[in-house]
């Protein structure tokens, strides 16, 4: 398994930041509740794959608190500049950075793995990570349930419907499997004694919405990948956003499947 490109490492600056801090703010709230179902974690060892513009590693270095320690691993570490004095900032791919079996309590991945062709392998290796009595928390979405509802735009509808069949192409043409967040599951439950609970987060969402936005802006960053896969056109663009701004639209962009996962200690 080599380096793999996340496919917004190209991403400019400004853009990109944008794009993360508004991800974050739709969904840091639903990842807080799901890493809080592990328990109180002051002094213990956090780790964070790909921590994006940083704001869960943030919080989780208040939650560990002094005695604690936070690690977090990203291909790029563009936004993660000066960092609490308790995290550690490695730059890398996660499938190759050498990090001691059983060394830490709590493991996050938030929309990281779908992009990895091997992504339910690295699961495998995040939990030989985690301590016995740890908790694997994973969030990955699931595009293949994705719907058109209504909208005012004439031809619209069509356009959202091109724009993610271009989307499962790009995904497909790259090793990766768009319905990841689903699939994921059972791969959880096949790697040894545990407790597992399992959360779908897949909201009805209006145009003009902070998710519709950031939908958006993530076909658009992708503009030129989606045109090589044919299956979309520069006024499917342009409509995809009429649509994505429409007040009166609604659709199912894509779940997110949560997933909080307690090894057991076999030992005991």
């Amino acid at each position: 398994m080599g380096t793999q490109k996340y496919i917004f490492q190209n991403s400019e600056d400004h853009p990109e930041l944008q794009r993360l801090q508004l991800l974050e703010s739709i969904f840091d709230p639903h990842t807080k509740a799901l890493i809080q179902k592990a328990g109180d974690l002051a002094g213990k060892h956090c780790l964070e794959v790909g921590a994006g513009a940083g704001s869960i590693l943030r919080w989780l270095s208040e939650q560990v608190g002094g005695q604690g320690k936070v690690t977090a691993v990203d291909l790029d570490d563009r936004f993660l500049q000066n960092p609490p004095g308790n995290v550690e900032v490695l730059v890398g791919d996660i499938q190759e950075i050498d990090l001691a079996a059983q060394s830490f309590d709590l493991i996050h991945v938030r929309y990281v793995l779908i992009h990895l062709p091997e992504g339910c392998y690295l699961i495998e290796k995040l939990w030989e990570l985690l301590k016995p009595g740890g908790h694997l928390v994973i969030e990955e979405p699931d595009f293949t349930i994705r719907k058109p509802i209504v909208t005012t735009v004439k031809d619209a509808l069509l356009a959202f419907q091109n724009m993610h069949l271009a989307c499962e192409r790009l995904f497909d043409d790259n090793g990766m499997d768009p319905g990841f967040g689903t699939i994921m599951i059972s791969w959880i439950q096949e790697l040894g004694p545990q407790s597992i609970e399992v959360v779908n987060n897949s909201p009805v969402v209006q145009g003009g919405s902070d998710l519709a936005k950031m939908m958006n802006m993530s076909v658009q960053h992708l503009k030129d990948a989606y045109l090589t896969t044919g299956k979309v056109n520069e006024e499917d663009f342009e409509l995809y956003r009429q649509f994505t701004e429409d007040p009166q639209s609604l659709a199912i962009y894509y779940a997110t499947i949560g997933v909080v996962a307690q090894k057991f200690d076999q030992s005991m």
